[in-house]
């Protein structure tokens, strides 16, 4: 399975998305991720 690998990838996108977009904390709270 991808598990790892697709975790990694979506953990890299969410640091990424944070990164550019730091005055958006509402939306990072708002995503599903425990």
């Amino acid at each position: 399975m991808a598990t790892n690998s697709l975790k990694f990838t979506l953990l890299t996108i969410f640091i990424f998305a944070m990164a550019l977009s730091p005055t958006l904390p509402c939306h990072a709270a708002r995503l599903p991720l425990a």
